[in-house]
C-alpha cells in the first residue's frame, strides 16, 4: 500500500501545473462591440458585413495576464476573419506582454492589417492560422516573437526564423534568432523585413537572388559599417537603406532605380553609382556628405516637386 501511495504521489509531481490551469472555468460575456471573460481579457471588434474584425485586445489592470492568448474564432456571432491595425499594440501597456508566451490567432482569419502587432515587444510567440491569405504592410513593427504556422499555410512559410510569402518569393519578417544566419535566397525584401536582422550586422550583404529592397531595411543600425547591394537588385525603394552608421555602400551594375531618401542620414562620404542606374529619387543622399557632391550623373533625377506629387495622399473625394 505504501508503495502504491508513493507511485501516486510521484505521478502527481510529474503532472504539469499548466494541465490543472487549463481546467479553469472561464465565463464569457458579450456586448455590442466587445467580448470579455472572467479572466479580465477583452476582445474588441467591429462587424464588417458577414465577418468580424478584431480591433483591440486588453486585460484589466487588476487581472492576471494569461500566458496563452487564445483569440476567439467568433465575435458578435460572426466569424473572425481580420486582425486590425494596432489590435495587439502594447505601447500603452494594455496587457502584460512580459507574461505572454503566445498569441494564438484562430483558424478562419484570412488577413493581418499593417501594424496589427506593433509594439508587442515582449510576446514570445505568435501562432498564425493555415487560413491566412494576406499580410498587409508590416504588422510586426517592434516585435521580436517567434512566428509559426502550427497547421501549415499554403501561402507563407517560416524557416530558421525567416517569414516568406511563397507567392511573391518575398521576405517579410526575421526573428532575432536568425541574425547569425545568412539571409534566405528570395527575390524581394519587403519594407522593414530586416528590422530584427540588420541591427546585428557589421556588414549587411544581400543575396544575389534579390531584385527589390523595400524601405527601412537598415534603419537605426548603429554597428553597421558596410552594405553590399548585388547586381541582381533592380530597384531600391524610397528610404530603402536610410538612417544608419554605414560608411560604405557598394552598388553593383544592374541597379536601375534608387528611391527617394534611399541613403538618407548615413555616414557615407562617397559612392559609385552604377552606369545602369536610370532614375534617382529626390533626396537620395539627404544629410550625407555626398549630398552636395557632383557625382557626374546622367540619369533622370527626380525633383522635389515631382516627389511631393508622387508621394502625396489622394484627396478623399477622388
Amino acid at each position: 500500500m505504501k508503495r502504491l501511495m508513493l507511485v501516486w504521489v510521484m505521478i502527481l509531481c510529474l503532472v504539469p501545473l499548466g494541465a490543472w490551469a487549463e481546467e479553469e472555468t472561464v465565463e464569457w460575456f458579450s456586448e455590442s462591440s466587445e467580448l470579455y471573460n472572467s479572466r479580465g481579457e477583452h476582445f474588441c471588434f467591429e462587424i464588417e458585413g458577414d465577418h468580424a474584425v478584431l480591433t483591440d485586445y486588453r486585460v484589466d489592470p487588476d487581472a492576471s495576464q494569461p500566458a496563452i492568448v487564445h483569440v476567439p474564432d467568433t465575435l458578435g456571432g460572426v466569424p473572425l476573419t481580420v486582425i486590425d491595425s494596432n489590435a495587439f499594440n502594447n505601447y500603452g501597456g494594455s496587457y502584460d506582454g512580459t507574461k505572454v508566451e503566445c498569441i494564438a490567432i484562430p483558424e478562419g482569419v484570412v488577413a493581418l492589417r499593417s501594424d496589427a502587432f506593433q509594439c508587442a515587444h515582449d510576446v514570445r510567440r505568435i501562432e498564425l492560422p493555415s487560413t491566412l491569405e494576406r499580410i498587409d504592410g508590416y504588422p510586426f513593427h517592434h516585435v521580436h516573437a517567434d512566428i509559426s504556422f502550427p497547421d501549415g499555410n499554403q501561402f507563407y512559410q517560416v524557416n530558421d526564423g525567416f517569414l516568406v510569402d511563397t507567392r511573391t518569393d518575398a521576405l517579410i519578417y526575421c526573428n532575432s534568432s536568425s541574425a547569425s544566419l545568412p539571409l534566405p535566397r528570395v527575390s524581394r525584401v519587403e519594407d522593414w523585413a530586416l528590422e530584427n536582422y540588420s541591427q546585428y550586422q557589421v556588414t549587411l550583404e544581400f543575396p544575389d537572388s534579390v531584385t527589390f529592397i523595400g524601405a527601412n531595411n537598415a534603419y537605426d543600425c548603429v554597428d553597421i559599417e558596410t552594405i553590399i547591394v548585388p547586381g541582381s537588385v533592380v530597384e531600391l525603394a524610397d528610404e530603402a537603406l536610410r538612417v544608419n552608421t554605414a560608411t560604405e555602400i557598394i552598388l553593383n551594375e544592374g541597379l536601375r532605380r534608387i528611391g527617394a531618401f534611399a541613403f538618407e542620414q548615413t555616414e557615407i562620404t562617397s559612392i559609385r553609382i552604377p552606369s545602369t542606374v536610370e532614375w534617382i529619387g529626390w533626396g537620395a543622399f539627404f544629410l550625407t556628405e555626398v549630398e552636395d557632391q557632383d557625382l557626374g550623373l546622367t540619369c533622370q533625377i527626380e525633383t522635389e516637386e515631382e516627389y511631393e506629387i508622387r508621394s502625396s495622399w489622394p484627396d478623399d473625394d477622388e
